[in-house]
């Protein structure tokens, strides 16, 4: 497809750090090429 759709993923500050991971294989798996984490900004004071 072009433009070459983007996956966006908001970050959790409660995630459990094992399913992110679990996520992020799934995506790679997927073939998923372009990815992006959006609301980032909110850890600028962590």
């Amino acid at each position: 497809m072009q433009p070459v759709p983007e996956l966006h993923m908001r970050p959790d500050p409660e995630a459990n750090y094992e399913m992110v991971d679990e996520i992020l294989a799934l995506t790679r798996r997927a073939r998923i090429t372009n990815m992006g984490f959006i609301g980032n900004e909110m850890y600028t004071n962590f």
